[in-house]
C-alpha cells in the first residue's frame, strides 16, 4: 500500500499538484492512504475516511505518526520537501518530492536576516533527514 505524506501542503501550487495527484490515484484505484494537513479538511471530502489521516503539521506529530507505521505500507511518497523523520523498514521504498530547490542551494535566496536564518534552519533539518 502507498502512503502519500502531504502534511505540510496547505496552499498555492503545492496544493494544486497534490489535488491532481490524489485525483489520479483515486481514478486509478490504487490502494493509498493520505497523511493530510488538518488545515485542508474540506479539500478531501471525496476520499473515504479510513484512507485519510488529518494531522496538525509539526515535526513531533509527523515523527509520532511514522513511529506507529505498520508493515501495510510498501511505498511512501513525501510530498512536501521533507523526507521521513525516522529510518523506515528497509522493505519500504521512500521517495521525496522536492519542489523547493532552495533547500538544496540557498545561495540565490534573497531575504531579510530573520527569514534567512529561518530558511537556514529549515535547510539544516532537510539535510539531516536526507542523510537518515
Amino acid at each position: 500500500m502507498l502512503l502519500i505524506d502531504s502534511l505540510y501542503i496547505n496552499n498555492s501550487g503545492g496544493l494544486g499538484l497534490l489535488n491532481y495527484l490524489i485525483d489520479e490515484i483515486e481514478k486509478a484505484d490504487i490502494a493509498a492512504v493520505y497523511l493530510i494537513d488538518i488545515r485542508n479538511p474540506s479539500e478531501y471530502k471525496g476520499i473515504i475516511s479510513n484512507r485519510k489521516i488529518l494531522l496538525q503539521p509539526s515535526m513531533s506529530n509527523r515523527r509520532k505518526f511514522y513511529k506507529t507505521l505498520d508493515s501495510k505500507f510498501t511505498k511512501v511518497l513525501c510530498f512536501g520537501n521533507i523526507p521521513p523523520p525516522i529510518n523506515l523498514d528497509s522493505k519500504i521504498w521512500s521517495f521525496t518530492y522536492v519542489h523547493q530547490y532552495f533547500y538544496l542551494d540557498s545561495s540565490a535566496l534573497n531575504s531579510g536576516l530573520i527569514e534567512g536564518l529561518k530558511f537556514k534552519l529549515k535547510q539544516k533539518i532537510f539535510k539531516h533527514f536526507v542523510t537518515i
